[in-house]
């Protein structure tokens, strides 16, 4: 009888442990929901561009790669590894994809610097 009592007993315990983790689980999930219909997560919005080669040439005074790369993104949530990656076989292309936004992100950072009398 004794070890019923106390395998009941664990048994309990271990519900509740259980009843409060999907309680947690219920919270995070609504505050990430919350979070994304209120356009504050807009999951994935962090990368991370990986070489799978590391041939290099040189260019004048620029290095070009002429590896490929893994493009790889973290869910803005949790910074955990999303599941799809996309492979970039032409990173130059690419470059030549995304200069004129990296551009006029620089051009931003400095006129906000600027306006705040950072040199």
């Amino acid at each position: 009888n004794d070890r019923i009592l106390q395998f009941c007993a664990q048994m309990e315990e271990q519900q509740k442990e259980i009843s409060e983790q999907v309680a947690n689980i219920r919270v995070e999930h609504a505050i990430g929901v919350a979070a994304i219909a209120s356009g504050r997560l807009r999951c994935p919005s962090l990368l991370l561009l990986v070489p799978i080669q590391s041939g290099r040439s040189r260019l004048g005074r620029r290095i070009v790669h002429k590896a490929e790369y893994t493009l790889h993104f973290l869910c803005a949530h949790d910074r955990s590894l999303v599941e799809t990656t996309i492979i970039v076989h032409d990173p130059r292309e690419w470059v030549k994809k995304v200069a004129p936004l990296i551009k006029g992100c620089i051009l931003i950072l400095k006129i906000l610097a600027f306006s705040q009398g950072i040199p």
